[in-house]
């Protein structure tokens, strides 16, 4: 029998070839049944060059991941925590468009859901009578709203924070230690607590959100004093001092290390409104307990007073400069007093300070440091102003 032609062999070559393929790409009943069938070669290429193709972001070194977080990641902003609707302060002006704001039931008007419950846009006017979108969203796993950019073109990637726990860390430490978080702390009523009310944290007062606070490195604090309206009676300084001494106390419970020197570098106290000097300026000495903060500064906005002597001195206690303040001495007077319509009188013993009065002796502390005081407030120190 003659030797058959080549165009011959080489088509039964791949004929058997095809059929070897297919015999080891296709399962048989003991691999079907035990569950050890193997997938097809073609897949499997088709898996490896998708590998191949792929980059390992997480090889990259952390200062590289940092640097792409920050184009997705808004970063060097001011965020405004209080509501721009009840709050009173001159912030919340139409020149002052981003605040931060609770996801809340939709109102007719310029609200829009981006996403049911988490996501809101809100518009507003500013200064030239335009209209400027602003986002707030839900950023991360433990839903802490924030606010972004009020420009349109710019749309934050949220997702990030849900691809595993390494990267929402590595994205939050850029949200939250790369932008200024701005408390406002105001002498209003609230319901249904007042004094120690969790409403001055915003959407860091919730449940399970407090500890969020230990991420912030730089925040500001408004002491919104809104004497025009209120007189700085009694109980609006009462609230506001009471709130201020709460918010201190959760902040160095969260925001201290284990030397209890505060982990913020940035702290900036403002004023608002303070045109007296009655009252609204010692509401101040509640924040001598912060210390060890790098940078920090002390000034009065839209209208308030503040002396310059008592803003050096607030610097030098965030510092952690210049010792403590030392207290002053208000002598204590016996009173008689009675329940109502009872004829039985109780003598007590209560103290000279008026609410409005200084709890903390700043002219000792001003001298020692070397602090000039003018002579008008030397005065008042020496009437027991």
């Amino acid at each position: 029998m003659g030797r058959l032609p080549k165009w011959e062999e080489r088509k039964i070559m791949l004929a058997v070839v095809a059929d070897q393929t297919e015999e080891s790409e296709t399962p048989t009943k003991r691999q079907r049944l035990s569950g050890t069938a193997s997938a097809p070669s073609l897949s499997a290429n088709r898996q490896a060059n998708n590998a191949s193709r792929s980059f390992n972001f997480m090889g990259l070194p952390p200062e590289l991941r940092l640097h792409v977080y920050r184009y997705l990641i808004p970063h060097g902003l001011t965020i405004h925590l209080h509501e721009r609707l009840t709050c009173k302060c001159s912030d919340c002006r139409p020149s002052f468009p981003t605040h931060i704001k609770h996801p809340r039931p939709l109102k007719p008007g310029p609200w829009v859901a981006l996403q049911p419950g988490e996501v809101l846009l809100e518009e507003h006017p500013i200064k030239d009578e335009t209209r400027l979108p602003c986002h707030f969203g839900v950023v991360d796993s433990t839903d802490v709203a924030t606010i972004w950019r009020h420009y349109a073109h710019c749309n934050p990637q949220t997702s990030l924070f849900l691809v595993n726990k390494v990267i929402s860390a590595e994205a939050r430490a850029v949200l939250y230690q790369h932008n200024t978080f701005v408390f406002a702390i105001h002498g209003d009523p609230h319901r249904p607590v007042s004094l120690r009310s969790p409403k001055i944290f915003d959407v860091f007062g919730e449940e399970g959100r407090l500890p969020l606070l230990r991420e912030l490195r730089s925040i500001e604090i408004a002491l919104v004093l809104d004497d025009t309206a209120t007189n700085l009676n009694f109980w609006h300084c009462k609230r506001l001092s009471a709130r201020l001494e709460y918010f201190i106390s959760v902040l160095k419970e969260y925001a201290d290390d284990d030397k209890k020197k505060s982990l913020l570098t940035s702290l900036h106290v403002r004023y608002l409104g303070l045109k007296t000097f009655k009252a609204g300026l010692w509401l101040g000495e509640h924040l001598t307990t912060i210390r060890g903060v790098r940078d920090v500064r002390v000034t009065a906005d839209h209208g308030a007073q503040m002396p310059d002597w008592f803003a050096s001195c607030l610097e030098l206690c965030f510092k952690g400069k210049g010792g403590d303040v030392l207290p002053l001495d208000y002598p204590d007077i016996e009173v008689k007093t009675r329940k109502h319509r009872r004829a039985m009188w109780k003598t007590t013993m209560r103290s000279t300070k008026e609410w409005d009065q200084p709890a903390l002796n700043w002219e000792e502390f001003a001298k020692r440091n070397g602090i000039d005081i003018p002579d008008d407030w030397a005065t008042r120190f020496d009437r027991g102003d």
